[in-house]
């Protein structure tokens, strides 16, 4: 807990275990929050007490959450990976209500899909992931869009990592970490999809963030 004000920590959350606590967001009083290396849980935390209250139980490494417009929570999970010790199962996309803290949908993407990032766009009503390549659906949907929205590249070595959306303009921001080991790339599109520009940043670009 790390007060902005002051610039100081003024305690901590027991998590009870669960070690790799990644992304929040908040609704209301509570505080979700996914666990991802070797989990399979997202924590609800009361931040009146500082407490975790309770546990959401989705698939394998939930990577990151986000919220829309509905008071819905989205999360995807990795599935772990081939020859892990706590398995591997397909990448999978949730919604859940923040009210009744229940899985109400689930989407399969496949086996060899891994997913790897969810994030929504700034009206909340449409959400972005990675699955290879970036897709995007309404938020109302309830089953995956039947063609990616940008297509990953055939004809290089391609890991695309990272994955925002542009609060001011819709743009759409995707890292590229090309094979982990070099410099990666980042890619901006247009609300429609369409190549922008790119340019090159360091080893493993994932996050973005906007000021």
């Amino acid at each position: 807990v790390f007060n902005p004000k002051h610039l100081q920590k003024e305690g901590t959350i027991d998590t009870g275990g669960h070690k790799s606590t990644e992304q929040m967001v908040q609704y209301g009083k509570y505080v979700f929050t996914n666990c991802w290396s070797y989990d399979n849980v997202i924590l609800v935390i009361d931040i009146d007490t500082d407490s975790v209250i309770d546990e959401i139980e989705v698939g394998k490494q939930p990577t990151s959450l986000v919220i829309d417009k509905n008071g819905k929570i989205w999360t995807i999970t990795d599935g772990g990976y081939r020859g892990s010790a706590y398995d591997w199962e397909p990448s999978s996309l949730y919604r859940i209500d923040a009210v009744t803290r229940r899985v109400e949908m689930e989407l399969t993407l496949g086996l060899e899909e891994h997913g790897s990032q969810v994030c929504i766009n700034r009206a909340g009503d449409e959400v972005y992931f990675i699955s290879k390549s970036i897709w995007r659906m309404s938020v109302d949907d309830d089953r995956l869009p039947a063609t990616p929205f940008i297509e990953s590249p055939t004809d290089r070595p391609a890991i695309f990592f990272g994955l925002a959306v542009n609060p001011l303009n819709s743009e759409v921001y995707v890292a590229d970490a090309i094979d982990y080991q070099q410099s990666g790339m980042i890619y901006r599109y247009s609300a429609d999809g369409n190549l922008l520009d790119s340019f090159k940043a360091g080893i493993n670009p994932r996050s973005f963030c906007f000021r």
